[in-house]
This record gives structure tokens, sequence and C-alpha cells, in this order.
């Protein structure tokens, strides 16, 4: 009986962590916009490595609901942080095309890749991180359209397109 209450203590006090990490504003978001904000995210992750990090950004930039640029930004960091950890990549591209409607936000490295069709690549949390699960949730709460594209030897993409006028529900 202690155990099962000290368990259920436990996913709760997750559970309310997790709330209050996706609360926060990411403090590179606070004066800047969005493509500065992620320039300034990926410069120091991969600034003591030999990865080549290029920064790209089409169309004319417009403001985004803050809500919706912060999901996108911890989007970014996930997959940066990911590919940084994981894929042994030499290059990493993070790539933010605004078209008139949506805006397209692109992470692509071409590391090591890893074989999606196995469910394990789906739930896990990175080794206490968010991982995977945690971009999917975050598309999810902005109404985004999530891409990952990978296979074993073929670098992977992770691609989100949320809609210029999106919002999120789950605030």
């Amino acid at each position: 009986m202690c155990l099962r209450s000290s368990y259920e203590l436990a996913q709760t006090g997750l559970a309310e962590a997790r709330r209050s990490v996706a609360a926060l504003r990411p403090h590179h978001l606070e004066q800047k916009d969005l493509y500065t904000a992620l320039c300034l995210l990926a410069k120091p992750i991969f600034d003591h490595t030999d990865t080549v990090m290029v920064c790209t950004c089409k169309g004319d930039r417009y403001s985004l609901q803050s809500n919706i640029e912060d999901h996108l930004f911890r989007i970014a960091q996930e997959a940066l942080m990911n590919a940084s950890k994981y894929a042994e990549a030499t290059e990493v591209h993070l790539n933010l095309r605004y078209e008139p409607g949506r805006c397209v936000l692109q992470v692509k490295d071409n590391g090591k890749g890893f074989d999606w069709s196995n469910p394990i690549n789906h739930n896990s949390c990175d080794q206490g991180g968010f991982g995977l699960v945690g971009i999917q949730e975050r598309a999810d709460r902005i109404g985004a359209q999530l891409t990952i594209q990978t296979a074993p030897g073929q670098g992977t993409v992770v691609q989100v397109r949320v809609s210029r006028e999106s919002t999120d529900g789950l605030t």
C-alpha cells in the first residue's frame, strides 16, 4: 500500500514539474524574434564540437503568438540536443521558413539516424528528458503538423508546420 502511494505521489510530482517547465518562457525569446532566438540557442550547443551548425531563414519574418513561438523554440531545442547527444552528425541545419499562411521549422542532421519503426524510439524519454514524446506533445498543443524522417545511417529530419493563426488550446 505504501509503495503504491509513493508511486502515485511521484507520478503527480512529475506531472506538475512537467507543467511548470512547459509554462516557462525561454529567455532567448524575451526580446528577440524567433529566428534570432533559435540561432542564439543553437550556437552554444555545437560551439565546442566539430559539428557545423547552419541556421537559415526564408520569407518575410512575422511574429507568431507567443505560445506558438515558445513551443517551436522548445521543439527546436529538443531536436538540436538530440542531434548533439545521439546523432554523431558532422552538420546540423536549422531552417525557419515564413510562408504567408504558415511557419515551418526544420532541424536536419547528417548523423547516424535511428530505426523509427521501433516503438521504443517513439516512447522513450531520452534518459530523463522529454525527447520525441515531448516534441509530439508540443506540436499537438499548437495544432502543428510534425514529421520525423529518419533511418539508420540516413540522418534525421524533424519538421514542424504550424498555421500562422494556430492557438494553444491546452494552456
